[in-house]
């Protein structure tokens, strides 16, 4: 008796997976606060020159013609401005399914949770990258406080500085997944409804700011999403929140 006493209790070795997302979100914010040294210490200069620099190698690399001409820049940030838009509808629309229970009994909510989760982080990514390549653009010599300042762009400002606003908001929301615990259901549900916000802005982003919004297929684009979002929120809003029958047993 004594003997099995004085044993140790068995302790239970806690380890916790470091999934692909979290390791994105790491340096997404490892980026962010490299960012943000660089322009408290006045480094932003150097570091912006140097992205250029390599950017401009980059369009070397995929035909862009020496000298003046960064036109590929310009067309990798719209096509990347395009996929980040489609990522955020996917993004939007699933979260608005998972509150609808659209999708039960075809697609479990685990699995649409984590689908609207990672597309929330691909599109901070693929909006990020739209961003940034456009310091290699020659023609509007973009700077890192152009497009870290919302409204300081030197092309299409308001249309620019929405954009740069849905960005950082989206930041948060990404950041929100893996502080939900801490925060509470309630908070973190309060804090999701500002992506509707970030929605609107984006959409106003890339309509005012895109120039290739007059062609048909982008009208259609975002008829299409924008629609198909306003109808998931509307059914929301008042088809989900009609009172539901009670049936009255017999006795």
């Amino acid at each position: 008796m004594s003997a099995s006493l004085s044993q140790p209790r068995p302790t239970r070795k806690v380890t916790r997976d470091i999934t692909l997302s979290d390791s994105i979100v790491g340096g997404i914010a490892v980026a962010f606060g490299l960012m943000t040294i660089m322009i408290i210490t006045g480094q932003w200069q150097t570091a912006s020159t140097a992205v250029s620099n390599v950017l401009i190698q980059i369009g070397h690399w995929l035909g862009a013609a020496p000298a003046a001409d960064s036109r590929v820049y310009w067309y990798m940030a719209r096509s990347a401005g395009i996929v980040a838009y489609l990522l955020l509808w996917g993004s939007v629309a699933g979260g608005i399914m998972v509150g609808n229970k659209l999708l039960n009994g075809l697609v479990k909510p685990p699995v649409v949770y984590e689908v609207h989760k990672t597309l929330s982080i691909l599109a901070l990514i693929v909006g990020m990258f739209h961003g940034f390549i456009l310091l290699g653009d020659s023609y509007m010599n973009f700077s890192v406080l152009d497009l870290l300042i919302p409204f300081h762009s030197p092309y299409q400002p308001f249309a620019v500085g929405l954009g740069v606003l849905g960005l950082y908001l989206t930041a948060i929301l990404v950041a929100s997944f893996y502080i939900k615990k801490r925060i509470g259901q309630r908070a973190w549900r309060l804090l999701h409804y500002t992506s509707f916000g970030v929605w609107i802005m984006t959409s106003l982003h890339g309509i005012m700011a895109g120039t290739d919004t007059q062609s048909i297929v982008m009208k259609m684009m975002y008829a299409v999403a924008i629609v198909s979002v306003g109808y998931l929120l509307t059914y929301r809003i008042f088809v989900e929140k009609e009172p539901v029958p009670v049936r009255v047993r017999a006795r």
